[in-house]
């Protein structure tokens, strides 16, 4: 597992490479994304974390790679033992 200052140095890297900077929304919160199959278009409902407004935007194209973590609440296993863990 890569530390967390290597992961940064390797995004940062790689989005001077790609010149992907221009199209990163930074510091938005995708509380909704709709998928219309006859336009062929998502629609996104983003809230933005500096002002808290709520904006719409829309694509052909929507690279969500994130996995399943919930970053409102994080992630905490279960395990023999949990409520004795310190």
């Amino acid at each position: 597992m890569a530390e967390g200052d290597a992961i940064l140095d390797y995004l940062e890297e790689t989005i001077a490479e790609d010149a992907t900077g221009s199209h990163i929304h930074y510091q938005h919160e995708v509380l909704t994304a709709s998928w219309c199959g006859e336009r062929q278009l998502w629609t996104l409902q983003v809230r933005r974390k500096d002002s808290g407004e709520i904006v719409c935007m829309s694509c052909n194209f929507l690279w969500m790679c994130q996995g399943y973590y919930r970053h409102d609440r994080g992630y905490t296993p279960e395990f023999k033992g949990m409520d004795d863990f310190k």
